[in-house]
């Protein structure tokens, strides 16, 4: 009756192996996370997609700008010329005339006085716009200082190279010239390294010789290493997404 009593007691023990198995610590399977997952919970955005599709037009329009204020005869173009220049500019999905026709506050279609042919050239309302938006920019000179600050006090030695800051230049509403009106302008917060290269003057290290900085991702990852018990791998370039698959 003991063994049986013994017997019956193991087998509605909370341990799957018994009391033997009480001190062994048992991981938790992390759940999958692939593409058919993602593909099955994602929730689109349509405000999202409908900024993300308007921001991809308004890359499009500047890059065919940026050509056509660089020709020496005039800032006009003929429809025949943008044809073949559009693909250089990522105009691959819809034909020349038929993307000036459904942005006409934009560009304005004329007839060359001389030659015949049919030309477009900038509404000048258009340029008014981006003439405005850099006199904008260039009264932000302060605020310009802060971002490249923050820029550099997330880098790991307080060093960026200058392409870094020029990829995201626009969306960050910074000037053109950046390097020269701000960066070597005040000399107090940054330090150029190199031509290409940023450093900022206060960077503090302690006597060790690491950044006495605490960003807010770095705490994250640390709570997602011993929470979730992932790998130094998976969390050591990880940062916080929010944004919908698709």
């Amino acid at each position: 009756m003991r063994v049986l009593h013994r017997l019956t007691t193991t087998l509605h023990s909370p341990f799957s192996g018994g009391p033997f198995t009480a001190a062994i610590q048992t991981r938790l399977k992390k759940p999958a996370n692939t593409a058919q997952t993602r593909l099955e919970t994602r929730t689109l955005d349509p405000k999202l997609d409908l900024l993300a599709f308007r921001h991809r037009r308004l890359a499009l329009i500047l890059s065919l700008y940026n050509v056509v204020s660089t020709k020496k005869r005039g800032p006009f173009i003929s429809l025949q010329l943008l044809s073949r220049w559009a693909p250089h500019a990522g105009l691959t999905s819809l034909p020349a005339g038929e993307f000036l026709r459904k942005y006409p506050h934009v560009f304005e279609v004329f007839t060359h006085p001389v030659r015949r042919n049919v030309c477009c050239k900038f509404t000048s309302k258009f340029v008014e716009l981006l003439m405005l938006e850099e006199e904008t920019v260039s009264n932000m000179e302060d605020a310009n200082v802060v971002k490249i600050r923050k820029i550099l006090s997330m880098s790991v030695n307080g060093r960026v190279h200058l392409q870094a800051i020029r990829l995201m230049r626009r969306e960050l509403g910074m000037p053109e010239n950046f390097r020269d009106s701000i960066i070597r302008k005040h000399s107090e917060i940054f330090r150029m390294i190199d031509l290409e290269i940023v450093e900022l003057v206060d960077w503090n290290h302690d006597s060790e010789g690491t950044s006495t900085y605490s960003t807010e991702v770095e705490k994250w990852r640390e709570k997602e290493y011993k929470e979730k018990w992932l790998s130094e791998f998976e969390t050591k370039y990880a940062f916080p997404i929010n944004f919908p698959t698709g």
